[in-house]
Parts: structure tokens; C-alpha cells; sequence
């Protein structure tokens, strides 16, 4: 797994939260949500994915925070069950995550709705192309070209 774009996608949420983010005002923990395949059909780089999650965030945390805050990640292995991923969701409302990271495309497509009407920033590693339409889809977020742009290209 290409731990560049790891960082990438936590580099470009962090920024997201720093400076867009009156969700933090006040918090001394920034928590965080984060879905990972470590046991599913893509666990063979979801393990990697989630471990560069997990080390960007202890990084973060070890080099002062964001402004001073500590990051508190809750990461779960939803095994790339669409189900399970919506009770992470729904755990992670009630954690009062102010984003969370994504993993796979049907789960993130299956949210796309409720987290619109959440408003949370949800950072996929899925580069469907029914996310790319703020109308529908403007929490959703991802750092490369969608699927069809990809191999367009």
C-alpha cells in the first residue's frame, strides 16, 4: 500500500478539521472514526492501509498535535461487511467523531446519504464516481481521481 497516499488522505483531513473546523472549538480531543478491512475480501492492503492510519495519527499526536490537541482514534475492523461499517457508523455519531475514514466502495456509497444528513467528512479510500457530486455527495471526500477518470486516463 502506497503509505503516501496515507498520509495524504490524514494530512488533507486534518487540514479540513483545522481550518473549517468550528466542531473543535473548545475540544481538547479531536476524535476521530476510522472503518478498516483487516479481516475482509480486501484485507490484504486494508491491513496496511490501517496501519499507516494508525501511525499517521500516532505521528501527529507525537509531534504536538493540531494546535495543541491530541488526535483519540477509534479504528474498527468492519471486514468489509456492509452492515457492520453502518454500526461503526452509527458508534462513531455517538462517539461524536468529527470525521471519520472510510475504506471500502459499498459501504461508503451504502453512507453517502447519512453523511450528508449527518454533516460529518467522511475521507474514503473508495474513488466511486457517484461521489463526485457535492449536490448529492458534499461530505464525501477523496484525495485522487474517481474509478472512470482513472481509466478514462
Amino acid at each position: 500500500m502506497n503509505t503516501k497516499r496515507v498520509w495524504t488522505t490524514i494530512l488533507i483531513m486534518v487540514t479540513a478539521l483545522v481550518f473549517g473546523g468550528s466542531p473543535l472549538a473548545g475540544a481538547e480531543v479531536i476524535k476521530i472514526g476510522a472503518l478498516s478491512d483487516m479481516t475482509g475480501a480486501t484485507s490484504d492492503v486494508g491491513k496496511d492501509y490501517a496501519l499507516g492510519i494508525a501511525e499517521a495519527i500516532h505521528y501527529i499526536n507525537d509531534t504536538g498535535g493540531i494546535n495543541g490537541k491530541t488526535i483519540k482514534l477509534y479504528q474498527f475492523d468492519y471486514g468489509y461487511r456492509i452492515p457492520e461499517a453502518l454500526t461503526k457508523y452509527n458508534l462513531f455519531k455517538r462517539l461524536k467523531c468529527v470525521a471519520i475514514l472510510g475504506w471500502g466502495t459499498g459501504d461508503t456509497e451504502a453512507l453517502a446519504p447519512t453523511v450528508a444528513k449527518d454533516k460529518i467528512p467522511y475521507v474514503s479510500a473508495s474513488y466511486s464516481g457517484h461521489l463526485c457530486k457535492p449536490e448529492k455527495t458534499p461530505y464525501n471526500l477523496f484525495f485522487a481521481t474517481d474509478y472512470s477518470t482513472q481509466s478514462r486516463g
